[in-house]
């Protein structure tokens, strides 16, 4: 009711309230997706925020030829970027309906795609299992080996964020260790978590906080271990029942710190992001069809559009809706 609502005709009989009251529904339900990235069927499964309920299918391989999907990430352009592993490419999904799907990159452009970052200039990182880190332009167009091949000794390179100081920290799997390159040139500066610092064993996600502090997942140690600014790597989460963890995201809206494990109980939890308190399964092992959860992402809520009732002409109706629907918080 709130979507058709959104995009329909708000007819003059529902009145300034009723108007308001469905600005308020349609944003609160914008507001409430999370993604799942499943790779058991190469799906990702849409549920409301909490994670109780599956609501649908963003995609399928079916619709979208995803194969080997893992880390999920919205660009700054609003469109869901989801490495597709085992044909080596990024696919780009609409961020609202995961509709007009599209091969970000091009085929033999990567070799065993793991992980995505973007910079400030809306360009895109890849990492790879031929241990380089490749950048590509805002149209997909390949532009450069941004880090070449075992530079500072990459080894089974995975999750990347960019630092504050636009340094961009890559999670090496392989010798549990997080690295960090100089954002303008690729070159090596150091180890933000040297080898197996804090127990890090196999790590597989990095996220930044705006404070700056560093987050990384360890899918062998089921730990998760964060560096403080100017402090130095401590374990912070240690998985609820001891599962592997995957790819880790910050909530918007709580500030926890949501990871994916292949628990039998917890698909997503949510941990506190400055004590490591276990919050709550966020979405449960198995509800919507989840058995390997390998990517998760909190979905942007829908822009307000100042035409609010999508009929051509601007109103006195469009205009209480869209402040009433920016006063809550959409973008």
């Amino acid at each position: 009711m709130a979507a058709t609502t959104r995009s329909g005709k708000v007819w003059g009989v529902m009145g300034l309230a009723a108007i308001a009251v469905a600005a308020a529904d349609a944003h609160a339900q914008d507001d409430s997706r999370l993604l799942v990235a499943d790779a058991d069927d190469d799906e990702i499964i849409r549920y409301q925020l909490g994670g109780a309920e599956a609501l649908d299918l963003f995609t399928s391989p079916a619709f979208s030829h995803i194969d080997g999907v893992g880390e999920i990430l919205f660009g700054p352009d609003g469109g869901l970027y989801a490495v597709s592993t085992k044909n080596n490419v990024v696919l780009r999904y609409e961020g609202q309906t995961g509709q007009g799907v599209r091969t970000w990159t091009r085929d033999g452009d990567l070799d065993g795609p793991r992980g995505i970052a973007f910079d400030d200039d809306g360009l895109m990182y890849v990492s790879d299992d031929s241990n380089r880190v490749l950048r590509f332009g805002t149209a997909g167009s390949f532009m450069d080996v941004f880090v070449e091949a075992g530079v500072g000794g990459l080894a089974g390179p995975r999750g990347m964020a960019f630092d504050a100081d636009g340094n961009l920290c890559v999670a090496s799997y392989d010798d549990d260790r997080v690295l960090r390159f100089d954002g303008n040139t690729g070159d090596y500066l150091d180890d933000i978590v040297p080898a197996g610092a804090a127990g890090l064993d196999g790590p597989v996600s990095v996220v930044i906080d705006e404070p700056g502090r560093v987050y990384v997942a360890g899918a062998v140690s089921g730990t998760a271990v964060v560096v403080p600014v100017g402090g130095v790597p401590e374990v912070l989460v240690v998985a609820h029942g001891g599962a592997p963890l995957g790819q880790m995201t910050i909530d918007p809206n709580t500030n926890g710190l949501l990871v994916t494990s292949r628990s039998p109980i917890t698909a997503v939890g949510e941990y506190d992001r400055l004590t490591g308190s276990f919050e709550g399964v966020r979405v449960i092992n198995g509800v919507g069809g989840v058995l390997y959860p390998m990517g998760v992402a909190v979905m942007p809520p829908e822009p307000c559009e100042a035409d609010f009732d999508g009929d051509g002409s601007l109103t006195i109706f469009d205009f209480l809706a869209f402040q009433n629907a920016f006063d809550l918080g959409c973008p």
